[in-house]
């Protein structure tokens, strides 16, 4: 959801409103894990069918997809993701969503608590949620707030009331702040908390150390290689991998605000326009991503699509 801004994008003038809306609905065979049966859907995406973009939509790639049917939720699942949907062969945000599914589903799996034995069909069992929002300061930098939780739920049978059908909540927030000039992550914070029935005032704990070696550096390039690698440093616990899922989605979320800010590109692009030039204006810099993804991050900005011809600066 697009909460200001404009932007040229495949030919057509992005605007305010829902741009991408997707998700994933898996059928797994318990307990093997394996898939079933996938459904992916599409119902907006951000480029449909149009000249500009060669008579081609963000759905397309999706089908590929469907070579998963029948692996698992394991530990090889986002290289077999990757290798069937990453890059120019997918779409960067179903291969997103489909990494934060592939890391949950084992978790889940391998609870204790999720014993079929205790459990009435359609009860849920888990759930995970992530919302990241966007905010701009002065001199061009940009917020990048993130707000997470994993949620387990004890069995119906088990609870007295409606708070012990809480089994557990861990909860994250994180807030880094991004040079626009550079796209140069220059400060990053994050807190986190576990609170079960009986500890629901369980304070927030202060988590800078785990996640300040990842500021100086570029906030999209090699960004998610520096998290592997952070994170692998730290201790494994369910806090960790919800902290990795939070962060490899700020990149992601980044690129997604940035249009917001096309209001200081006015000037920049109309210059280039009226020179007809190919590159873009000295200025501009990595804001060329204002106008739509980084080349071959996705099928659609693929190098030699329709789409990624039709942007000009």
């Amino acid at each position: 959801l697009r909460k200001c801004g404009f932007v040229p994008t495949g030919g057509e003038l992005q605007t305010a409103g829902f741009v991408h809306h997707m998700h994933w609905r898996a059928w797994l065979d318990d307990p093997s894990g394996r898939i079933a049966k996938l459904e992916i859907a599409q119902p907006v995406v951000a480029m449909e069918r149009s000249a500009a973009t060669g008579g081609e939509c963000c759905r397309d790639p999706a089908p590929r997809l469907q070579d998963l049917v029948g692996s698992a939720f394991d530990a090889g699942f986002a290289k077999r993701l990757a290798g069937i949907f990453g890059g120019p062969l997918g779409c960067s945000h179903l291969l997103t969503l489909g990494q934060a599914l592939g890391a949950l589903v084992p978790r889940v799996l391998a609870d204790p608590a999720r014993a079929p034995a205790a459990r009435a069909p359609g009860e849920r069992v888990a759930k995970q949620t992530l919302v990241l929002d966007g905010f701009e300061r002065a001199a061009g930098a940009l917020e990048i707030a993130i707000q997470a939780a994993d949620y387990r739920f004890a069995p119906h049978t088990s609870a007295r009331d409606f708070i012990d059908r809480l089994g557990v909540a861990r909860e994250l927030r994180v807030l880094g702040e991004v040079t626009m000039s550079e796209l140069r992550l220059v400060a990053l914070r994050a807190v986190a908390r576990e609170r079960t029935p009986a500890s629901l005032g369980a304070p927030w704990r202060d988590l800078g150390d785990a996640v300040a070696p990842l500021a100086g550096d570029s906030a999209l390039r090699g960004m998610a290689a520096r998290i592997r690698a952070r994170m692998s440093a730290l201790p494994e616990s369910e806090e960790r991998a919800l902290l990795s899922e939070a962060l490899l989605n700020f990149a992601p979320g980044l690129i997604q605000c940035m249009p917001a800010l096309s209001h200081r590109l006015g000037s920049l692009f109309a210059r280039a326009a009226a020179a007809r030039s190919a590159e873009p204006p000295a200025g501009v810099g990595s804001m060329i991503l204002t106008s739509g993804g980084l080349p071959d991050s996705c099928y659609m900005w693929r190098t030699g699509s329709s789409a990624n011809r039709s942007r000009r600066f």
